[in-house]
């Protein structure tokens, strides 16, 4: 009876887990669904992608920071990417065939997390081939007939604008005294000390950080020194007073916002693109930027006097006969598909580019959705395709025409 009603929690447990993101800089992991790995784990990567995205891929921590986000974000039990199927007891990375160990010792400088007694084929030649997490995040081996979930990697989602670039930070609650972001600043520079809170300074920087941080995540603005007058955490510069900007700065406020509904709203996050004053108890990601070039603390106090005496004599006497020929919108798509207007690429997780319930298409969690697969919201976006990886991006003018009809359906 005892054995049975533990069966019962740890189902009822499993049943009602749900994956989160744990990122440690710019790798993230997530849990993946129960999966037999099979016989040379080929199972592991598809699933990760099908879940994930199509850079994603069993996870295989390069070190304990990394190992601790994993861990974290997958629990016990869950498979990462080490087996030893061709050789007994030499361990090799499934994503790039590097030997990671032998036995419990480390190779060619890789990282390992072996739980004490471990790799041990537990049995002798019973199949024990594949790694998991144990109860403390330590590494054993196990049955690769066996099921278990995979723990997932992939790249954070960054997005770029000109010389600043956004991502998704960690889950903070700011603090409620000045500085009030600071637990939030630390949320960003986990990513590397580079980065900070972002404060977005045009629509089009605007929409980058949504994009990359989605709703209902930390901006790098607070009133909490004075109510209504929003700052910049990054530079203390005033940027809002009320809803009006401050000093030529840009502002989004949603309508009626800031409104510091109830009191103690003293912070700021996106509702869709817009942005809304919060409380400061609330616990959720922050928004973060690294900006590439920024202003020179002190100038230099006089010009140059003089201007070149000689400017270059000739210019060059022959230019180029040819330009380059701007790419075709298929060779500017190739790893995504194009709409029927040959004006957008969404990506090949899509299906198809458009149509009835485009934002159902594809990986909601991963690529997919309308940002992905609609193409009125990827001109809505405003993201032009620049190299031939892009996808969910413009490749010309949008074409305006009128509605189609979609009939009643259920939501796939």
């Amino acid at each position: 009876m005892i054995v049975l009603l533990a069966l019962s929690l740890l189902a009822s447990a499993a049943a009602t887990y749900t994956p989160c993101e744990k990122c440690d800089g710019m790798t993230c992991y997530r849990r993946g669904p129960d999966i037999y790995a099979g016989s040379q784990g080929g199972n592991l990567n598809p699933k990760c992608r099908q879940s994930y995205g199509a850079n994603a891929k069993v996870a295989v921590p390069q070190d304990a920071d990394q190992n601790a986000a994993a861990f974290d974000a997958c629990g016990q039990n869950s498979f990462i990417g080490l087996l030893d199927i061709h050789t007994e007891n030499h361990f090799k990375n499934i994503n790039t065939g590097d030997l990671v160990s032998v036995g419990s010792s480390a190779r060619n400088g890789h990282y390992v997390n072996w739980q004490s007694g471990q790799p041990n084929n537990y049995g002798g030649g019973s199949g024990q081939d594949i790694v998991l997490f144990d109860w403390d995040g330590s590494w054993h081996d196990y049955y690769i007939s066996y099921s278990q979930h995979v723990c997932c990697e992939y790249p954070k989602r960054v997005e770029c604008h000109g010389d600043v670039c956004f991502a998704k930070g960690g889950k903070r609650k700011p603090s409620s005294a000045t500085p009030a972001g600071s637990n939030l600043i630390h949320a960003c520079q986990e990513i590397g000390p580079e980065w900070q809170l972002a404060v977005p300074q045009s629509s089009a920087e605007n929409n980058k950080a949504h994009l990359a941080c989605g709703d209902h995540t930390f901006l790098g603005l607070t009133d909490i020194s004075f109510e209504g007058d929003f700052i910049d955490m990054n530079t203390n510069w005033l940027v809002s007073r009320g809803s009006n900007a401050v000093n030529g700065a840009y502002v989004n406020w949603g309508s009626g916002q800031p409104n510091n509904l109830g009191s103690g709203q003293h912070m700021v996050e996106f509702c869709g693109k817009s942005w809304n004053d919060i409380e400061t108890w609330v616990r959720q990601y922050a928004c973060c930027e690294k900006r590439t070039a920024t202003p020179t603390a002190d100038p230099t106090a006089d010009p140059t006097a003089e201007p070149t005496a000689e400017p270059t004599p000739e210019p060059t006497p022959e230019p180029t006969a040819e330009p380059t020929p701007t790419p075709t919108p298929a060779e500017l798509c190739a790893d995504g598909i194009l709409n029927a207007d040959e004006n957008v690429c969404c990506a090949s997780e899509c299906g198809s580019c458009g149509g009835c319930n485009c934002s159902h298409l594809g990986d909601p969690n991963g690529i997919g959705g309308a940002d992905y697969c609609c193409p009125n919201r990827i001109f809505e976006n405003d993201i032009a395709c620049v190299l031939s990886t892009d996808v969910g991006c413009t490749l010309g003018p949008q074409i305006l025409r009128e509605p189609g009809f979609c009939p009643p359906q259920a939501v796939p």
